[in-house]
């Protein structure tokens, strides 16, 4: 997720507004990446998948959606950073259940 919303986090370093085109396309290109993702992973939860694993796997999504929710809405940027660090806690459970 860090890396498809990296272009927008670029645009908005320094001045610049939320009517720009070029963070305009910015965020809608990342939304859709990081949406791609969500999906992806959506696909690939399936019932036999182990709660340790899955429960995870959902609060990262949550949070992911919150972060593109967030960004989308405009809202501040320490709201959206800190869905991100939800979702990096819950990417790095989800992980640690992996290699158990």
């Amino acid at each position: 997720m860090v890396e498809v919303r990296r272009p927008f986090i670029d645009k908005t370093e320094g001045a610049w507004n939320w009517d720009d085109p070029a963070v305009i396309s910015a965020l809608a290109q990342a939304q859709a990446g990081v949406l791609a993702q969500i999906e992806y992973l959506r696909q690939h939860l399936t019932p036999e998948t182990p709660a340790e694993v899955q429960n995870p796997i959902r609060d990262y999504i949550a949070a992911t959606i919150d972060v593109i929710a967030l960004d989308g809405q405009r809202q501040p940027a320490e709201m959206a950073n800190d869905a991100a660090d939800r979702g990096v806690a819950a990417a790095a459970h989800a992980n640690a259940a992996c290699e158990r």
